[in-house]
């Protein structure tokens, strides 16, 4: 994509510049020539943009780093989601818990803050939320241990549960913060 916006940017600065050496001093052309600049001049900032925030994504589109290690360097959870995906069943339900990005989780999965409110949850007792969880086919938790519950309120509420559980479950992998638990 920032190939042809960089080259529609470039054809219209040029055709600008063509258009000032051939001014024959008609409004409309020069109308049309100050639309050709400012649409230049948009096209321009978009480039500056992409390549401002997306800066560590253009080796990998021109080859020179492969989509795994670019993953692995700037998304914090996908060593976590690939370890998932290699290592559970494909049958696996995993709830994120404090994290809404599985993107790359080739695994059913459940977000906490949707079934914590809507289901009420955190009025339950620790070993009634973990039989509701199971209930629903959870099978792992995936931790984002970077964020903590005091993101939502209802996160605030089910921390003692969550925290229960997990500290009564074998955890299977850790990497940036993210872990991974299979249920007791």
């Amino acid at each position: 994509v920032l190939p042809i916006w960089s080259v529609a940017a470039a054809h219209s600065l040029a055709s600008l510049k063509e258009g000032f050496e051939k001014n024959s001093g008609k409004i409309a052309q020069l109308n049309l020539l100050a639309l050709k600049a400012v649409f230049a001049l948009v096209l321009l900032a978009i480039v500056a943009v992409t390549f401002t925030y997306k800066a560590g994504a253009i080796p990998v589109a021109l080859g020179l780093e492969s989509q795994q290690s670019y993953l692995l360097a700037s998304q914090y959870n996908y060593a976590a989601t690939e370890w998932v995906n290699a290592n559970t069943p494909s049958s696996s339900k995993i709830l994120l818990v404090n994290d809404n990005h599985a993107y790359y989780l080739d695994r059913q999965f459940s977000n906490d803050a949707h079934w914590f409110v809507v289901n009420k949850v955190y009025l339950l007792s620790e070993k009634e939320f973990l039989a509701f969880i199971k209930a629903n086919g959870v099978t792992h938790i995936m931790l984002n241990g970077n964020r903590g519950f005091e993101d939502h309120p209802h996160q605030r509420k089910i921390e003692p549960l969550v925290l229960g559980i997990i500290a009564r479950s074998q955890k299977l992998f850790e990497s940036n913060g993210v872990s991974v638990y299979a249920l007791p």
